[in-house]
This record gives C-alpha cells, structure tokens and sequence, in this order.
C-alpha cells in the first residue's frame, strides 16, 4: 500500500482517536507494513507475545478461541494488544487470514518500552481497549 492511504487508515483509526499527535507520532515511527496471504496465522492463540499488535489496513481477517469463531477483524482496527495486559503475556486467540491478502500494519514496541512513561499515553489506551474487547469476547 502507498504511504498516503496507509497513513490516512492509521490517522483515522477510530481506536487510536483518543492519542495526543506526538504519541501517534511515537507508534507510526514503530510500524512497519506487513502483507500476509491467505489462511496465513497472524497469532497463533497460547504462544508467547512477540511484542507486537497491529492494524489491519486491508483484507478479511478472522479470530478463533478455543477453536470457536469470535469475529471479524474490521479494516482500520487494532488486533493483538490484548496479550500485554494477560498474567503470561501470551495471545488469547488465533488470528488468521481468511482470504485473499491481509496487509496490516505492524507495531513492534516492548513490554517494558509500553510499561515506561514515554508510552504511558499508548500503555492507558491499549489496556482500556483489550478490556474491552476481552469482556466482550467472554
């Protein structure tokens, strides 16, 4: 994907709406975009986090739990930030590709980067939003 519609996409993320414009500015320099085909598994559920979560730019993709279909990921939503905030650090669900490409964006940030105050911004944000999803996934 050409930068100005991968930037548009992630500048419009409806999840990242409430971070100030430097902290935005942080997490895009962490990104880095990433095209997986189809059937590809983004996370795999039970495996440690590799310190990432992303944002799905383009492409149908799915998440399992417990071998049980949770839902669509929606173009323009995070994925994968849930697995900071568990006692073990590791993913709570398979997400895959369905079909065709997926291309997703990439955020490679460390727990102890996320935990420091440099991202605390980002640290409030992310947790909010796994709770979310994890209470409504549950």
């Amino acid at each position: 994907m050409e930068y100005t519609p991968l930037k548009h996409i992630f500048d419009h993320c409806p999840e990242l709406a409430g971070l100030s414009e430097e902290m935005k500015a942080r997490l895009w320099a962490r990104g880095r975009n990433v095209i997986h085909p189809a059937q590809m598994v983004i996370y795999a559920e039970g495996t440690l986090m590799d310190n990432t979560f992303c944002l799905l730019l383009s492409g149908k993709v799915k998440v399992k739990r417990a071998g049980k279909l949770i839902g669509p990921i929606h173009e323009g939503y995070l994925f994968g930030e849930l697995a900071y905030i568990t006692k073990n650090k590791t993913r709570t669900a398979t997400v895959y590709v369905v079909d065709g490409q997926a291309e997703i964006l990439v955020f490679d940030i460390t727990n102890n980067e996320l935990q420091s105050s440099k991202y605390a911004e980002l640290h409030s944000l992310l947790t909010e939003l796994a709770w979310d999803k994890f209470r409504s996934d549950t």
